[in-house]
């Protein structure tokens, strides 16, 4: 809303004679009125200035809320992010303890068969050395027996032949 001064000025001035000199005199309504009227265009211009600083004011406070709020945003994304990491992590090294746990109890139970196996070859070998004594002993006893029915023969047909010679 700008206003042209100097239509304003060449309708309210009218000629007047200084030392022999033409000038123009400006008219004091005129005056009056042009200063309303930049007093009235200073008034809009400051309401305008108001406006638009009330505007960036409020588009700054906006911004900054929604600078905060992709702040935080981000932060926890990190921080959820972080946390996923060392939750997958963590997740890695407890599965590779199993593993291990899984690898550990399997040799173990092979030992364990392993052992098993070699207390019963322990116990077959046990029995059939116990079988075998058995055996043995039988036959020793077997033998005792035949050689002692033996001397006893022989000493029965020496007796025998002694009392055969003897009659």
């Amino acid at each position: 809303m700008s206003i042209d001064t100097k239509k304003i000025s060449d309708q309210s001035t009218c000629p007047v004679d200084v030392s022999g000199n033409l000038a123009f005199i400006p008219d004091n309504d005129a005056i009056l009125s042009l200063n309303r009227a930049l007093r009235t265009e200073n008034e809009q211009l400051r309401r305008e200035k108001c406006e638009v600083e009330s505007k960036c004011g409020e588009e700054i406070r906006n911004l900054k809320a929604q600078l905060k709020d992709e702040n935080e945003q981000r932060l926890k994304a990190e921080k959820s992010a972080k946390e996923e990491k060392e939750s997958a992590v963590k997740e890695r090294k407890e599965k590779k303890e199993l593993k291990i746990q899984i690898q550990n109890s399997e040799e173990l139970e092979k030992r364990l068969i392993e052992k098993q196996k070699e207390k019963k070859k322990a116990e077959f070998d046990l029995r059939q050395e116990i079988e075998d004594k058995l055996e043995s002993d039988e036959r020793a006893q077997k033998l005792d027996q035949n050689n002692q029915e033996e001397i006893a023969n022989k000493e029965k047909e020496k007796d025998d032949e002694i009392k055969q010679l003897k009659e």
